[in-house]
């Protein structure tokens, strides 16, 4: 009986230490080169000299980040951090948070990038003691909730260049707010490219607050509540023009065409002789005022664009490239006349099902460099004269 409880207690003394063992085999760090160090399930206390880039990956073990997580003089000289959550099936959830003046430490750092759906926790004052930083992206944090994000930038007393929130809180039931609150945000972190994708946010009415700095809006595959008094799209479009005036380049892709459209064949069929004849004013927004536009795959169901003249020469034109990609796009029979200084170097219809493009139809874009055609269905075009006719050699 003795010899059996011995042999049981060794045993488990045994599934101990291989536990501990699995666990500790799934933390280590390596050098891929003198300047980056990739960690799993560990944050290194003492990093290598000459060490600049970190990436720590965790999927088996907790961690708090922590004012002593980075302390070491040697996380000083860290310019780049990313830190990734990720569950995973033959492990259990784990929980990671982000603490009190947990980056105060890095000093010289400026792209810190957080990831992960095991990602739920930051604190207030997370970004204490951190002064500037050229990117702040969280993504994938689909448990992370939206509102300790901004709580914790508002509470923060430092500007940020490239602010990304990819993904942020879709699993939860509190929101993102687009207000005056999230307005005054941007403009008190200087912020030039804010991305949004795939996080759902509810719009809010504006005043007119300028977001001066931004440039760059990404809010692809994002959903979007309108506010509750069900405000028609044109006067959103009024209300955002003025907050956003400054924007160069903006990404729309994927999001529900309504938003920006009434319906497939607004262009089908028309005749647009000047300016003041395009009242779409989604259109007079970001096709007029934009230099880049990204605005794929917005449409489900067949486009077709057919004996339409569209003279647009007397608008404020600052188009200068424009992605139309994977929008069922069939026919494109239309006639574009285009500012005399218009600067419009590159459009890309790839992915699309045209059987038809007029040749004439950016015959006026003397600066076009690129017009991309890939992977439609052209073949249709060479029996016709037209065909001949494609002056510029279109990649198809």
């Amino acid at each position: 009986m003795a010899i059996r409880t011995i042999t049981c207690k060794v045993l488990a003394a045994l599934v101990v230490v291989c536990g501990f063992c699995l666990n500790l085999s799934h933390q280590l760090c390596t050098l891929s080169d003198t300047n980056t160090i990739i960690c799993d399930n560990i944050v290194p206390v003492i990093l290598p000299s000459n060490v600049t880039s970190v990436y720590i990956h965790i999927f088996s073990v907790n961690i708090n980040f922590d004012a002593s997580s980075f302390s070491h003089e040697s996380w000083r000289n860290v310019t780049f951090l990313d830190i990734t959550g990720e569950y995973k099936n033959e492990y259990d959830h784990i929980n990671i948070t982000f603490g009190s003046m947990c980056f105060a430490p890095l000093y010289a750092l400026k792209q810190l990038r957080i990831h992960g759906d095991e990602i739920e926790t930051i604190s207030l004052d997370a970004f204490d003691k951190v002064e500037h930083l050229l990117e702040l992206e969280f993504s994938e944090c689909i448990f992370l909730d939206i509102n300790s994000v901004i709580a914790a930038l508002f509470n923060a007393n430092f500007t940020v260049e490239t602010l990304s929130l990819k993904d942020v809180s879709s699993a939860n039931v509190e929101k993102l707010s687009i207000n005056e609150l999230f307005g005054h945000l941007l403009q008190n972190l200087n912020v030039t490219s804010l991305s949004l994708r795939k996080t759902m946010f509810k719009i809010n009415r504006l005043e007119k607050i300028k977001v001066t700095n931004l440039k760059t809006l990404d809010i692809s595959q994002t959903i979007m509540w309108l506010p509750p008094c069900q405000v028609a799209i044109p006067t959103l479009y009024d209300m955002y023009a003025y907050v956003l005036e400054g924007l160069k380049t903006v990404n729309i892709s994927s999001i529900p065409v309504k938003f920006f459209l009434p319906d497939n064949d607004f262009l089908n069929d028309r005749i647009i002789r000047k300016c003041d004849e395009l009242r779409e004013r989604s259109i007079q927004v970001l096709f007029l005022r934009v230099e880049n536009l990204y605005s794929n795959e917005l449409f489900q169901t067949p486009v077709i664009i057919n004996d339409t003249l569209l003279n647009i020469s007397d608008c404020h034109f600052n188009l200068k490239k424009w992605h139309f990609k994977g929008n069922r796009l069939k026919y494109f029979n239309i006639s574009i006349y285009l500012p005399m200084n218009n600067e419009l170097t590159e459009v890309d219809f790839s992915n699309n099902e045209i059987k038809y493009i007029n040749p004439l139809v950016l015959q006026n874009a003397k600066e076009l460099a690129v017009i991309k055609l890939r992977s439609n269905e052209l073949f249709h075009m060479e029996t016709l004269s037209d065909f001949n006719d494609l002056s510029r050699p279109f990649p198809l």
